[in-house]
C-alpha cells in the first residue's frame, strides 16, 4: 500500500538521534551559570514554548530566495545543535497528516549567517545558531500597527525559530535582572542557550502581507526612506530604541531538543 511505503521513507528522514550531553564549554566573557542539573530561575515565572519553526535552503529557494517571507515552517520539535537548528515538521499539516504522524526533517538555513558580515561576524558563526522571540513582541507590533491591520501579523512572521510566551518584549539593561539581555542563559527544553545579540530588522519584512500598512504608518518618518520603515523611531522593530522586539540571536551552550509546550526560563547566577 502506498501509505505504508511513504511512511517508511518519511520515518527514515526523521530527526537525528539524541547526542550525548555536551561537556560544559570554557567560560567566555559572561557571568558563569550553573547548567548541570540547575533549576530554572523562579523570577520571572517559567515561560512556555508557544511555537517552533525552521526553513530549509531548498524551501527558501523555492519561495524566491531573498524575496521570500521570513516566516518559518511550523515544527513540533527542534533539535538545537551548535551549528544550527533541525526541525521536525508535518508532511501534511492537515488533520490526517497530524493523525498519522507523518513528518520530515527540516535543516534550518539563514543566508545572512552563512555569508557572514565583514566587521560584525564570521560566516557560519555559531553565535547566531538560534533565534528566539517573545509573544509580547508580537503584541507590541500589532498594537502599534493598528487594529485594522493587526490580524495580518501572524506568529512566526518575525522569522524566529523559538517563540516564547512569558518574556517581556524589550531588553533589560543588564543580564541577571529577570529579563532577557545579551549574556542571559536560557534553559529551553533539554538545551541551554546563551543570548549573544539583539537581532536587527530586515528588508525582507517588505514581503509580509502587513508590509504596506507598516510602510504607510512609519515610512515617511524613516531616516533611511520608506522601504526601511522599520528604522522609524516610533516603530517597535527599531532595534536601537526597542532592542529585543525583533528577537534574540543565541549560541547553543548545551545541545538538546525542544518541543512545543516545553518550559523555558532564565538560569540563575552562581
Amino acid at each position: 500500500r502506498v501509505g505504508w511505503g511513504y511512511t517508511r521513507q518519511v520515518q527514515a528522514a526523521r530527526m537525528p538521534p539524541k547526542r550525548k550531553a555536551a561537556t560544559r564549554p570554557a567560560k567566555r566573557n559572561v557571568r558563569t551559570k550553573a547548567i548541570d542539573g540547575a533549576s530554572v530561575s523562579s523570577e520571572p515565572a517559567v515561560w512556555t514554548v508557544a511555537r517552533l519553526g525552521a526553513k530549509s535552503k531548498q524551501q527558501r529557494k523555492a519561495e524566491h530566495g531573498d524575496r521570500s517571507r521570513q516566516t518559518k515552517t511550523p515544527c513540533g520539535r527542534l533539535a538545537l545543535r551548535r551549528e544550527g537548528v533541525v526541525g521536525e515538521a508535518s508532511v501534511n499539516p492537515n488533520f490526517l497528516g497530524r493523525l498519522l504522524g507523518m513528518t520530515h526533517r527540516v535543516k534550518d538555513y539563514n543566508s545572512y549567517r552563512s555569508r557572514g558580515h565583514a566587521g560584525r561576524f564570521e560566516a557560519g558563526t555559531n553565535d547566531r545558531a538560534v533565534m528566539v522571540t517573545s509573544m509580547a513582541a508580537y503584541d507590541e507590533l500589532r498594537s502599534a500597527i493598528g487594529a485594522e491591520h493587526a490580524p495580518l501579523i501572524e506568529d512566526g512572521d518575525l522569522g524566529e525559530n523559538i517563540l516564547l510566551r512569558g518574556p517581556s518584549a524589550t531588553a533589560s539593561e543588564r543580564a541577571g535582572d529577570g529579563r532577557l539581555a545579551v549574556g542571559s542563559w536560557l534553559r529551553i527544553g533539554s538545551s541551554v542557550l546563551e543570548v549573544t545579540e539583539a537581532n536587527n530588522p530586515c528588508y525582507r519584512f517588505n514581503t509580509q502581507p502587513w508590509a504596506a500598512a507598516a510602510k504607510e504608518r512609519w515610512g515617511s518618518g524613516s531616516p533611511d526612506g520608506p522601504e526601511k520603515w522599520f528604522r522609524n523611531l516610533k516603530c517597535p522593530l527599531n532595534n536601537e530604541h526597542f532592542p529585543g522586539v525583533r528577537g534574540w540571536l543565541c549560541r547553543v551552550v548545551e545541545e538538546g531538543e525542544v518541543a512545543v509546550g516545553d518550559a523555558a526560563g532564565l538560569l540563575p547566577d552562581d
